[in-house]
């Protein structure tokens, strides 16, 4: 298969990891974003509950902006930051995105968690750097990766290695979350895992893009070749310091 990696348009959207405590963010429904990622919103923020070990600031004003005053007019008061009601706040909880969807990802020394906020849909899919480059020979037994490509071109293109892995690996839990769910619009964050200078297990960031029922409808998933998936996703971004690394290994 490729390993020609696409680039496309920006999204981001950071999702807490596996097991943390509870904290509060605030979500822009119209831009489909979180503060502080965005620092404006046309309409109030919303506040819901994602697991995480760091607590995030809240929007400095939490109601639609005013217009400007006009010249020679006295500034309007700005309105009062609404309470948040409990109908405010929604939990966050793992949804079960196939049974057949761990098995699979850990062919690839990959693994997923899928978690939903009311009708928000957020995919985080870790490749393990070690398990991935251990599993090498038999995803070349099953066609996942190009069979005639050695180790050693791996090893001098780890990063190309794990851009494949992550687009089999997206387009595997893509597929089985709107196979499994009622998933509408699903949010996906790609990232690698490895051991710091310390020994430290580090999450870093690979890809993150925004997909639809609509989208995966119009998809063959028996045919569709992962390479195109920067492509088909409504939106895309691949991180900048990953970026960077490929292109250092000639992409």
């Amino acid at each position: 298969m490729s390993f020609r990696p696409g680039f496309a348009t920006v999204i981001a959207a950071v999702l807490a990891s596996q097991g943390a405590s509870a904290a509060d963010y605030y979500f822009c429904d119209t831009t489909r974003t979180y503060y502080p990622a965005a620092q404006t919103c046309p309409v109030p923020w919303r506040k819901v509950v994602m697991p995480t070990t760091y607590q995030p600031p809240a929007p400095p004003d939490l109601a639609a902006p005013s217009a400007p005053p006009s010249v020679g007019q006295a500034p309007r008061p700005q309105p009062t930051p609404p309470v948040p009601t409990p109908r405010d706040t929604e939990p966050t909880v793992e949804v079960n995105a196939g049974e057949a969807l761990p098995a699979i990802l850990s062919m690839m020394g990959s693994a997923a968690i899928l978690r939903r906020t009311g009708q928000l849909y957020s995919l985080d899919i870790v490749v393990d750097k070690i398990s991935s480059f251990q599993k090498i020979d038999s995803m070349q037994s099953i066609g996942l990766i190009n069979p005639e490509l050695n180790k050693t071109f791996f090893q001098l293109h780890t990063h190309v290695f794990l851009f494949k892995v992550a687009s089999l690996a997206g387009a595997a839990a893509i597929e089985s979350t709107y196979k499994n769910t009622a998933a509408e619009e699903l949010y996906v964050n790609v990232y690698y895992r490895e051991n710091d200078d310390f020994g430290h297990a580090t999450h870093r960031p690979i890809y993150a893009l925004q997909f639809t029922r609509a989208l995966n409808d119009r998809i063959n998933w028996s045919g569709f070749d992962d390479s195109k998936l920067p492509k088909v996703a409504r939106s895309f971004r691949i991180d900048s310091r990953f970026e960077a690394e490929l292109r250092d290994e000639g992409l």
